[in-house]
């Protein structure tokens, strides 16, 4: 069902919305122009693809070793329209040109609403945990009615945290989790894998109901008792929230270092441990756009020992 070639960059395409490497959400002109015909069309179509910055980088096809060099900007003579070039070790300069430096972006919120439509779901897609999880509305998947959401992540090194979060704001009919990538050892009751039911014939999109049909007919129409994360006990902090003991070892912190701490530890027993910097300064009503956690934290010892990096750059949380 569908052309193979058209699958398989369907596929991949899938692979890299899942993926927590955010270089892998681009894609190239030079990867477009090697599509089948009318396939980059229905991509932006269906708002899976959107137009993004151009790149920085160009991969040289001119030597034997193929490289990606930074784009240097020439003007010849002073004062002309600036030209484009990588150099190469091996050829030397190599003109580039604008056109060859467009790249797309994969949406998230575009691929929520084209399962939304196929699975034909009532409601609009909104995102519930930004970047992570969208709720789509609810369908009649599994002989009962429930929720459905697009998860992505789940791998990750918070993918946990977020699991748990969805299961303890669910009801008691367990929520069906369109998924990029299929997850072979989860624990996931309700997965529905876009590679295997998420098909391309003819220039549009369609669902393999035969293998909906089968990945949907086990699905269990209640769900088990569900448990919050589980806060973690060799974490304590004074009432004041001045201190903070990790493994035994006191942190005492400044009132700004406190709140910075309160925040993450709070939406780390509601199953959410990582934030971005934005959202913590936001939160602890940071007047400064220039101020960051590492300046609040300049030479305290719960720098990169009770407050650490998240999964993605930009992100902290509680090492615990």
């Amino acid at each position: 069902m569908g052309n193979s070639q058209e699958q398989s960059i369907l596929e991949t395409l899938l692979f890299r919305l899942d993926s927590s490497d955010e270089n892998l959400e681009l894609v190239t002109i030079q990867e477009i122009d090697s599509w089948p015909t009318g396939l980059f069309d229905t991509l932006c179509r269906e708002g899976l693809l959107a137009p993004t910055a151009p790149s920085s980088l160009f991969t040289c096809t001119q030597c034997n070793d193929p490289h990606s060099e930074e784009i240097i900007q020439v003007e010849s003579p002073p004062g002309s329209e600036p030209r484009l070039y990588i150099q190469c070790p091996s050829v030397g300069r190599i003109r580039v040109y604008p056109e060859e430096l467009r790249q797309w972006i994969l949406v998230p919120e575009g691929w929520a609403k084209l399962a939304g439509r196929l699975l034909g779901i009532s409601g609009h897609s909104q995102a519930d945990i930004p970047g992570r999880v969208w709720r789509m509305g609810v369908g009649n998947l599994g002989r009962v009615n429930r929720e459905v959401l697009l998860v992505r992540g789940l791998s990750w090194v918070d993918g946990q945290s977020v699991e748990t979060r969805i299961a303890g704001v669910t009801n008691s009919t367990p929520p069906a989790l369109v998924l990029p990538q299929e997850l072979p050892n989860s624990s996931l009751l309700c997965p529905i894998p876009l590679p295997k039911v998420l098909r391309f014939v003819d220039g549009e999109f369609l669902l393999d109901r035969t293998m909906l049909d089968f990945i949907t007919a086990s699905w269990p129409t209640v769900a088990p008792a569900y448990t919050r994360t589980k806060v973690a006990d060799d974490f304590h902090m004074s009432e004041d929230s001045r201190t903070a003991v990790l493994h035994g070892v006191s942190y005492v912190l400044t009132p700004r270092q406190a709140q910075v701490v309160d925040v993450l530890y709070e939406n780390y027993k509601q199953g959410m441990p990582e934030l971005s910097q934005e959202r913590i300064l936001d939160r602890i009503g940071s007047e400064s756009d220039k101020l960051t956690l590492r300046d609040i934290f300049r030479n305290s010892d719960a720098w990169n020992t009770l407050i650490v990096s998240g999964s993605r750059r930009g992100m902290y949380r509680l090492n615990i």
